[in-house]
């Protein structure tokens, strides 16, 4: 019997192309911070990140077709050092 048509397979995304991205190639990123610290008195730091990716591929091969993932991520740390008077 013949191999599938390649019209059929390249439908089904197990074809790979000329002209698609790169393996963990984003079409945009975008990295973003806040940070805050206060006077020695009070001892407050914090800080506020904000991450995002496009759409990019993970995973390619033959057999299976393209994996996709797009991430959000953001994070909040505080830290609070009280100080101490030595006299």
């Amino acid at each position: 019997m013949g191999e599938k048509p390649r019209s059929n397979l390249v439908m089904k995304g197990l074809v790979k192309e000329k002209d698609r991205p790169l393996q963990g190639q984003s079409p945009y990123i975008v990295n973003a911070g806040l940070y805050y610290t206060s006077s020695e008195k009070i001892g407050l730091s914090a800080s506020l990140l904000y991450n995002i990716i496009g759409k990019r591929i993970v995973g390619v091969g033959k057999s299976t077709p393209l994996s996709m993932e797009t991430a959000i991520m953001m994070s909040l740390t505080h830290t609070r050092c009280p100080v101490m008077s030595l006299t």
